[in-house]
């Protein structure tokens, strides 16, 4: 509808009718979402919107700013970059807050908050965000890339320098598709990017270079696609491993002589440091005592990288990677490795109870698993970075008998026990407990616990009635690997001693939406079994 401009008189009927096409503009104009939604409109694929966008990045939102709205009612919003998956030049040109423009609690992550604008009402077809929770945001810059690459006089190409402003390209979101600029974090869709961008999936990582004392390990990623350099990001990566003092460190892997090779035991073809137990080894066992003498330590820690292999035969009995038997032959302690990984123990009574992390599923590749036993708990942190915790019962004074038996396979007297098979690269333990937050560094998380992000909904006129629950299946969906050392200069990764924080959602009234400006309002705090890594 044309503003400014005389209308023509109508009769009454015609009244009515241009009555009904003044509000069918209306909700074009101002709610042009619900007539889309009314059409069956579906929001474009990933596909398309990582084509269309000029950066894609994922980070939390920290904070957003709706009392500093522009023109077109939307607002920024501070946000705690994690990763970039695309437009890394426009990145690196883009400036992220001062300390002095980020909120006190969250000065020690700069300078990896970045105001990023046009965030808005789902309503008015924007995309909006809430503080606390994990995106991917697909953004375009201002001066947008095409302004950037334009003719000063039909002929040279501007230098993207000379068009920035002393504060560097601003980042925007990018509005391609109705609410199209930002979805919710999960692996999966990482994953899905990546795939188009042309990366694929990430290789192993590789075998530590030291049993303890700080070593690191490397992986890397191919890219598939033909053109040169079309692949933005790093296609190595590299980490720090085993940063646990060497004082008191047990190395099964020599205790049990492996490296004698006895029959069924080869190196593993993959790794040199590994391996290999087939089943013509049965059960490989050393006294007890041959570990910690005469006292077995009441807490300590099992670390292990190991690939099982996965065999569809019945009947095979229980797997085990590490156990531990009395005298007797009767199982104290075994560490079970089937489908999932479990814990098997002797109780007060003397009956066998198992634990098992049934969240964890293992499968033919390799996996990191630590194990830290406590008086009353158990705690498997897998690959580094998910963390299970589960309650055990036995006395305070129950240790494992030094005269017993500790093998991989099954003990003397093991009901359903049988020999392990799959390659193993560690199998360390330790009488320090908290020796597994150490078997891969840093363990920070790049997005913050779930757990500690509260389910209240943001003011009513931002998200429309959306339905803002907490699902706690997503919890370890939305758990990144740990942080990781990059060894090239062009990274945008974080560094080693960033520690990312945990959030709880502020409760805000419409009435107080300005003071409150959206901010969080929980200072950060590092989850137990996290501990803060830096640089030297």
């Amino acid at each position: 509808m044309a503003h400014g401009k005389s209308m023509p008189r109508l009769s009454a009927t015609s009244s009515r009718g241009a009555f009904f096409v003044f509000l069918i503009s209306i909700v074009v104009v101002v709610d042009g979402c619900v007539l889309m939604k009314l059409n069956d409109f579906e929001p474009i694929s990933v596909e398309k919107r990582t084509a269309l966008a000029d950066v894609i990045i994922s980070g939390t939102v920290l904070r957003v700013l709706r009392h500093q709205r522009s023109w077109d009612s939307t607002y920024p919003a501070d946000v705690l970059v994690a990763d970039v998956y695309k437009g890394y030049e426009l990145f690196d040109n883009a400036t992220s807050l001062s300390e002095d423009e980020i909120q006190a609690e969250y000065r020690s992550y700069y300078p990896h908050v970045y105001r990023i604008d046009r965030f808005g009402d789902q309503r008015l077809c924007w995309a909006d965000v809430v503080p606390g929770k994990n995106y991917v945001f697909y953004l375009t810059t201002n001066p947008s890339p095409r302004d950037l690459e334009m003719a000063s006089d039909g002929e040279e190409v501007v230098d993207m320098s000379t068009m920035m402003t002393k504060e560097g390209i601003k980042l925007e979101a990018s509005h391609d598709a109705v609410s199209g600029a930002s979805i919710e974090y999960d692996v999966n869709t990482e994953e899905n990017i990546l795939n188009i961008l042309g990366w694929r999936p990430w290789a192993s990582w590789s075998s530590c270079t030291k049993e303890c004392g700080a070593g690191h390990q490397t992986r890397r990623r191919v890219c598939v696609r033909d053109v040169p350099n079309a692949c933005e990001g790093d296609a190595k990566q590299k980490r720090q491993c085993n940063t646990f003092d060497c004082s008191d460190v047990k190395d099964m892997k020599k205790i049990l002589h492996l490296d004698d090779f006895p029959p069924g035991v080869r190196r593993a073809p993959s790794r040199w440091t590994a391996y290999r137990i087939t089943h013509q080894a049965r059960t490989l066992r050393v006294p007890t005592s041959e570990i910690y003498g005469k006292s077995f330590p009441h807490q300590f820690a099992v670390l292990l990288t190991v690939k099982p292999k996965v065999t569809l035969r019945k009947n095979r009995g229980d797997p085990y990677a590490l156990l531990f038997t009395d005298a007797g032959g009767n199982i104290q302690f075994g560490i079970k490795l089937a489908k999932t990984p479990s814990v098997v123990y002797s109780q007060l009574d003397g009956t066998l109870k198992e634990l098992n992390f049934t969240d964890y599923v293992l499968d033919r590749s390799w996996h990191y698993m630590a194990f830290s036993v406590n008086k009353h708990t158990v705690t498997l942190i897998a690959d580094c970075k998910q963390v299970f915790t589960l309650n055990i019962e036995r006395s305070d004074r129950a240790t494992i008998d030094a005269t017993g038996t500790a093998s991989i396979g099954g003990g003397y007297r093991a009901v359903n026990s049988a020999y392990f098979e799959g390659d193993i690269d560690q199998l360390v333990l330790t009488n320090d407990s908290s020796t597994a937050e150490f078997q891969c560094l840093p363990q920070e998380r790049r997005f913050p616990d779930l757990l500690d992000i509260a389910s209240t909904a943001p003011p009513s006129s931002s998200v429309n009635g959306m339905d803002t629950s907490f699902d706690i299946d997503l919890v370890y969906d939305n758990l990144f690997d740990p942080f990781l050392f990059m060894d090239t200069e062009t990274t945008t990764s974080m560094p080693m001693d960033t520690v990312f924080p945990s959030f709880s959602e502020p409760d805000i009234t419409e009435n107080g939406l300005h003071e409150a400006s959206g901010s969080l309002t929980k200072p950060p705090t590092m989850p137990s079994t996290t501990r803060r890594i830096t640089k030297k």
